[in-house]
This record gives structure tokens, sequence and C-alpha cells, in this order.
């Protein structure tokens, strides 16, 4: 019986340092892909911003088309607006909880050129 507790008990430790090593790999993982993310592009959130200032989209054979949609902080909440202006969906995220850099772009309008960029900038605001 002594040994079989024995037994359990070196077995949890084992596991126990074998998740701490994990652990450790994986941070070190993430941070180093952080770290190359923001040698790469500046600031984590430049090419958000500079996307986000930008009034229209270049396709690859030079033509310029319009933005289809538009998110906009409204009434402490992200609004989309069609190309009319009209509010076609409301996100229940609320904007007091965004990062500053959030809150600005929101003020100043991202444009959407794209139904599939719409769904992944408004999941990444619902998450």
């Amino acid at each position: 019986m002594e040994t079989a507790n024995r037994f359990a008990a070196g077995m949890i430790a084992l596991l126990s340092v074998v998740a701490v090593i994990i652990a450790v790999i994986t941070m070190s993982v993430c941070f180093s892909i952080k770290a190359t993310v923001e040698a790469s592009a500046g600031k984590p959130d430049d090419a958000v911003a500079a996307a986000a200032t930008d009034k229209t989209a270049t396709k690859n054979d030079g033509e310029t088309k319009k933005a289809l949609y538009k998110l906009i902080s409204e009434d402490g909440v992200i609004a989309v607006k069609d190309a009319d202006g009209k509010t076609v969906r409301t996100l229940v995220t609320q904007v007091k909880f965004l990062t500053d850099n959030d809150r600005e772009l929101l003020n100043r309008g991202i444009e959407v050129f794209s139904d599939e960029e719409l769904e992944t900038l408004v999941q990444d605001y619902e998450n």
C-alpha cells in the first residue's frame, strides 16, 4: 500500500514538472512571436490604424473600390453602417471597454471593403 502511494505521489510530481516545462516553452514561443510582429510592424496596431485611415482600397489591377461598410462608435456601442450611412448592425460590445487605440479608430470610422472583412472585424470586437 505504501509503495502505491509513493508511486502515485511520484507520478503527480512528474506530471507537475512536465506541465511547468510545457507552460514555459509556450510562453517563450508566444513572446518570440510577439517580438517578431512588433519588430516588423513598428507597433502591433500600425497596420489596423493605417487601414482605417485609408478611404479606398486598390485591387491588384490598380482599380480603386469604395468601402461597403463602416464601423463606428455610436451611443457607446459599435455600429455597422452601409455605404449609404444606414445602420445595418449593432454590436453588443461597449466601446468604453476597448483600448484607447480601438476607440480612436472607431471614432474616425473603420472602413470595410468586403463581407469577409466585416465578419472578421465583428468577430474580433465581439470576442
